[in-house]
């Protein structure tokens, strides 16, 4: 394999790029006026000008090695492609002295954390020049940093890597977890290090290409998939998916999980709402004395209509109050279980109110209107 991979002159990784808060801090954006994927990727804080090229077993045996780093210097000419980086898998256990860390090992170029929004808390990551000399350089996840150096700089230290030792370079910002992928759980190397020094295999399991913008990353799909096919012999043991499609794949679930939420509600409000129409039946019907008696002293119709509604009303509102905070403490659970982001929007507290006012009316209005019509001398008689 030519070294070309390894000694090539790009600009160097932006490292102030904002992170997709994934992670420490959850981000709080609005976007009105975008399509979904844009608003769930504005929301992630994910670029849409991504394109993934991931190794897969191919349906018939052929003569193709499988995604490799010289297929990278075949991608880095095609037109529009800002930044590329392969993701090799080198190793699944790291060492520091008698700490050890389950994290997964990846060579990887010297621009991913500009592909992939990367923030470094400490140090630095490692630059085109330790790529082009294959150094023994390594970055830590947080998670990563604190299991094998706990409550230690991390910084210059040793970590033992498939036999070899590698010094810390840097250290990343927490992250957290994105479509299954644990950022903070990672070790990166320079790719030309893990091929040299470590696996000998040309081998990369992840293409990532970054473009200038979202239209020219999802014309590139179609190019990048026939390039390869012709590359690996017509032998299709790869993928090519740009982020906008995997946005899209997300907003499909999330729609579907949508519309089964949306059945279960509605459910839970028609059992609700029967169940707040008898409570004020049976109220209705203990009450007869107290009807007939304000109805002698003067009460108009509207007026028993109007204070049973408002009962009703009341009734609802409190449910409603009640299944928000529940709503919120139950969100927040699995928030923290799954590591995703927690954000409350405005409308998940107002729309639950108004569609709690909305059934304690609907349901409430018979038991109200039977009240109401209820003749006071009949009312004063019942026992």
């Amino acid at each position: 394999m030519s070294d070309a991979v390894a000694a090539q002159k790009r600009p160097g990784p932006s490292v102030g790029v904002p992170s997709l808060k994934h992670c420490g801090v959850a981000p709080r954006l609005c976007a009105t006026g975008t399509k979904p994927s844009s608003r769930l990727a504005l929301t992630l804080n994910l670029g849409l000008q991504i394109v993934n090229i991931i190794l897969r077993q191919p349906q018939r045996r052929g003569i193709s090695k499988g995604l490799i780093l010289d297929d990278l210097i075949y991608l880095k000419r095609l037109e529009g492609v800002k930044n590329i980086s392969p993701q090799m898998s080198v190793a699944s256990f790291v060492l520091a002295g008698k700490e050890e860390s389950e994290a997964n090992v990846y060579g990887v170029d010297f621009a991913y954390p500009e592909i992939r929004n990367l923030e470094i808390e400490k140090g630095k990551f490692f630059t085109s020049s330790d790529t082009a000399r294959w150094l023994k350089v390594a970055v830590l996840g947080s998670n990563v940093a604190g299991e094998l150096f706990p409550g230690q700089e991390a910084i210059g230290k040793k970590i033992n890597i498939n036999s070899h030792y590698f010094t810390v370079c840097g250290v990343l910002s927490p992250k957290g977890e994105m479509f299954h992928y644990d950022f903070d759980q990672q070790v990166y190397i320079p790719d030309s290090t893990a091929y040299k020094r470590l696996t000998g295999s040309e081998r990369v399991r992840t293409i990532i290409i970054q473009t200038a913008d979202a239209e020219k990353a999802k014309s590139l799909v179609p190019l990048i998939e026939k390039g390869l096919l012709q590359r690996h012999q017509g032998v299709e043991d790869f993928r090519v998916r740009s982020q906008e499609e995997m946005l899209e794949t997300m907003n499909q679930v999330s729609r579907t999980f949508t519309i089964l939420l949306a059945a279960i509600a509605g459910i839970s409000l028609l059992v609700g709402g029967i169940g707040i129409m008898n409570i004020m039946l049976v109220s209705v019907t203990e009450r007869y004395r107290e009807i007939g008696i304000r109805k002698a002293v003067g009460a108009r119709k509207k007026d028993i209509l109007a204070q049973f509604l408002v009962e009703s009303v009341v009734l609802s509102l409190v449910g409603g109050f009640c299944g928000i905070i529940f709503g919120i403490l139950i969100a927040k659970i699995i928030s923290i279980l799954g590591k995703w982001v927690f954000t409350i929007p405005i409308s998940a507290v107002i729309l639950p109110f108004l569609f709690s006012s909305i059934i304690g009316l609907f349901f409430g209005l018979y038991p109200a209107q039977k009240a109401s019509s209820l003749d006071p001398v009949e009312a004063l008689r019942y026992q």
